[in-house]
């Protein structure tokens, strides 16, 4: 019997390590969206800071019926933009496709240290996460 019951807490042990050991902590799943979303910005800064300022010349239109400006055209990946914002401290909001509400996801241009004020339409900024140089992602609820 005692080899019997060796042999069953064996293969317990076994199946609840091949159940639990794919699941990944929250934070685990969170550094992985962030080093996905901040190689994604890697490779993609260039358009994004070039729209950005663009954004701010005010050069980009405004989508129809909408208050916010296009988006800038990249390649397809990961992660897109479905559109940017600017507040008055001239910081541009990129929002995150897939975001559930319009605006609660995005990315910051942020100009310098400047305060983070939002346009004014998105409900206000709860969590920031400084990604690299200036780019900032957001979460606003």
């Amino acid at each position: 019997m005692g080899k019997m019951t060796w042999l069953l807490v064996a293969c317990a042990s076994l199946v609840i390590t091949v159940i639990v050991s794919p699941i990944r902590s929250r934070d685990q799943k969170d550094a992985q969206y962030f080093r996905s979303l901040d190689a994604w910005l890697v490779a993609n800064q260039k358009q994004l800071d070039n729209h950005a300022e663009l954004v701010i010349l005010g050069r980009v239109r405004k989508q129809p019926a909408s208050i916010l400006y296009e988006p800038p055209n990249l390649p397809r990946g990961a992660f897109s933009t479905s559109g940017a914002t600017v507040d008055a401290n001239t910081n541009v909001y990129f929002v995150l496709t897939g975001s559930h509400v319009m605006f609660n996801l995005g990315l910051v241009k942020r100009r310098g240290k400047s305060v983070l004020l939002g346009d004014g339409t998105e409900p206000r900024i709860v969590y920031t996460k400084h990604l690299h140089g200036d780019w900032w992602f957001y979460k606003a609820q």
